[in-house]
């Protein structure tokens, strides 16, 4: 297992990534900034199922393995601070010494983790502006092709536009991408203070409205099972902090901008996370969200009770920040496939860099997946539950390939090294995954959102990306497929 390998592989070390390095620490805060602009398009439905009190313990607990989880990413990231991709690749980086398997399931599994909330945020883009504006428009409609259904309507085609311009906005350069990030992250602390504060202020919230719908001692007619089906469901939406790593290689000083960057993610994101079904909760009459949860009549019945005639330019606003989210998931999953490329773990012709260095190529492959599962999955809960199992994948051996690296690698440059206890927590992050993966993934009809065939999606997206590994190997690079890696160890100079 190497990094600065002899048959002239890319070192971690090295600074030959072809990523260009103007990032600072603010820029990736800017970016990460989806964070808690992404649970935007889950807390009606979160509200609904389980009760204002219910969400924030489960959200909670959910904001505090993804915590613990960003600590780790911060080791991992001081250790290959020029590694392209991400989390996903600094698995591989620990597990390539067993299993060369391990690289391409983690990187894909989070690529189309983070891909998916183009199509989703795209969807509920739509659908706040259909409620806001369109409440009349009705038109589309629902054809079956074969075993796909081919859902379409208003929301759907403003969906497609939005996926549209966020390309745009990344093909032109991480700089260009900083700024957008900058301009949509003031946008969208507009509308998250008004839901946060405003029920308070305006003397519209009241604790009597606030409810248990679920809870994991079995009141409520529930139980553990149904208690770690919404942690897993939470997952895809809390444990996104880790997209700091990603942007890594283009900071100016990664070792110092990659923690700060990570620490005030955490702060803001847990911050919002508290108070944004604290606050909407407490002003709902019954306890329950209107329109069942769906972004469209939820945010858009809160922005009429506090504003009245202002509730249009909060849903503008509240849609901009939905391009954020679109934004950072545009940039990640196009660097995460770029990384994989370089890595030799998927196609050779995703490995390159358009005139303003940044992997357009695919970005582009983003864009055509999310279009896809925008017209055919078409349920934005239901985007996400299809994502849900590869992310957890990926966690699960980022999780492992941390402890791996403490073993197998004590000598490499840990420029951000956390304690000895830290391998122990990691121990326990791990068993915690595989429990919330096994039962969350299989136990879909508790939730009432995934289905057995978005599960066998997210398998079948596993399973591609070792068919993409193995023609990489075998055809591209015209090679026996190796399952593991045992090039000697070379610790690079710093």
């Amino acid at each position: 297992m190497s990094e600065a390998t002899l048959n002239g592989s890319v070192a971690a070390a090295g600074s030959g990534h072809g990523l260009r390095k103007v990032l600072t620490w603010k820029d990736g805060l800017a970016i990460a900034m989806v964070m808690p602009a992404g649970a935007v398009a889950s807390y009606g439905y979160w509200q609904g199922a389980l009760g204002t009190w219910g969400t924030m313990l489960i959200i909670g607990i959910s904001t505090l393995i993804a915590i613990l989880q960003a600590v780790i990413v911060a080791e991992l990231a001081g250790m290959f601070p020029d590694k392209p991709g991400g989390i996903g690749m600094f698995a591989h980086e620990g597990w390539k010494r067993y299993t060369n398997l391990a690289g391409p399931l983690a990187a894909f599994g989070y690529w189309f983790g983070w891909s998916v909330a183009l199509a989703l945020n795209g969807l509920v883009i739509g659908q706040l502006l259909q409620a806001q504006f369109f409440p009349d428009q009705t038109w589309g409609g629902t054809v079956d092709l074969g075993p796909l259904s081919f859902t379409w309507g208003l929301a759907h085609l403003i969906g497609a536009a939005a996926i549209i311009l966020v390309w745009i906005f990344n093909v032109k350069g991480a700089k260009v991408l900083a700024v957008s990030s900058y301009f949509l992250g003031a946008m969208l602390m507009i509308p998250l203070a008004i839901f946060m504060f405003g029920p308070f202020l305006a003397g519209q919230w009241s604790s009597a409205n606030l409810s248990y719908h679920v809870m994991p001692d079995g009141s409520n007619g529930h139980n553990w099972t149904y208690f770690i089906v919404w942690l897993y469901l939470m997952g895809w939406s809390t444990y996104g902090i880790e997209i700091v790593a990603t942007f890594v290689p283009e900071f100016k000083n990664p070792q110092s901008d990659t923690p700060r960057a990570l620490r005030w993610c955490s702060i803001i994101t847990a911050a919002t996370f508290f108070m944004m079904p604290l606050a909407t909760g407490g002003m709902m009459t019954d306890g329950k969200p209107a329109g069942g949860g769906a972004p469209g009549a939820f945010y858009t019945d809160i922005a009429a009770k506090l504003l009245g005639g202002g509730a249009p330019f909060i849903i503008l606003l509240l849609c901009a920040a939905l391009l954020l989210v679109m934004n950072g998931a545009t940039a990640d999953g196009g660097r995460v496939l770029y990384g994989m490329s370089r890595d030799g773990l998927t196609l050779k012709s995703l490995g390159k860099l358009n005139e303003h260095a940044v992997p357009a190529r695919a970005m582009t492959v983003d864009l055509f997946v999310n279009l896809f599962l925008l017209f055919f999955v078409s349920n934005p809960v239901g985007i996400y539950a299809t994502a849900n199992l590869g992310y957890f994948v990926t966690m699960f051996f980022m999780i492992t390939a941390f402890i791996l690296l403490r073993k197998d690698r004590p000598n490499w440059p840990r420029p951000i090294k956390l304690s000895s206890i830290w391998v122990p927590i990691a121990w326990v992050l791990a068993f915690v995954t595989v429990i919330l993966t096994v039962i969350g993934a299989t136990r879909y009809d508790l939730s009432g959102y995934g289905s057995l065939s978005q599960l066998v999606i997210g398998i079948l997206v596993l399973l591609l990306a070792i068919v993409l590994w193995i023609y990489r190997q075998t055809v591209e690079d015209g090679k026996a497929i190796e399952w593991r890696d045992m090039t000697p160890v070379v610790t690079p100079k710093r």
